[in-house]
């Protein structure tokens, strides 16, 4: 890690400088929006300790493709997945390594594969594993906005079930429109 100090107006300001991290980011973060693109929602939940999850050709994993150096993933149903989670695809030869996601349209995942080979990789071995917590697993921290009929924002509050005493249920993200 290097330092790099700036001195403004008398003023003495540090700054740390460190390279990209090489892991996903402790908290990941999942905006909803409504269609005059007013922020309706934020989903927020930890990444750390989220149980690696594997879908198999054969198994929930239908179909993976590159066309044009995009890969299309298609599973057996929805998986729970959102733009920007990591996946790590393994056992599918040039195609192997990391990719955040695309697109995501029901069962169909998409991500960017620059320098892959156009082709079909839906044999025996071939896996999606990603550590990215599911829009479906209740572990998210849900903040909801409301807006005026002219734009304004009205209120922004957290979704709050509470458990105990001071001790609050985590949601799944699917359920951010509900409240």
């Amino acid at each position: 890690m290097r330092f790099l100090l700036v001195g403004i107006v008398g003023l003495l300001f540090a700054f740390s400088v460190m390279a990209a991290p090489a892991q996903p980011p402790a908290v990941v973060a999942v905006y909803g929006y409504d269609a005059s693109n007013n922020l309706l929602y934020i989903c927020q939940a930890s990444q750390l300790g989220t149980p690696a999850l594997t879908w198999a050709i054969g198994g929930q994993l239908s179909s993976l493709a590159v066309t044009a150096n995009v890969a299309t993933a298609t599973f057996s149903s929805a998986p729970g997945l959102y733009p920007g989670a990591l996946l790590n695809v393994v056992g599918a030869g040039s195609l192997n390594g990391y990719y955040p996601v695309s697109t995501v349209s029901g069962s169909t995942v998409t991500f960017s594969t620059p320098a892959v080979t156009s082709g079909t990789y839906s044999y025996a071995g071939v896996q999606i594993v990603s550590s990215a917590p599911l829009l479906t697993a209740p572990v998210w921290s849900i903040q909801k906005f409301t807006w005026s009929a002219t734009g304004l924002l009205q209120t922004s509050y957290w979704v709050t079930l509470p458990l105990s005493d001071g001790i609050y249920a985590t949601q799944p993200c699917t359920n951010a429109l509900l409240y």
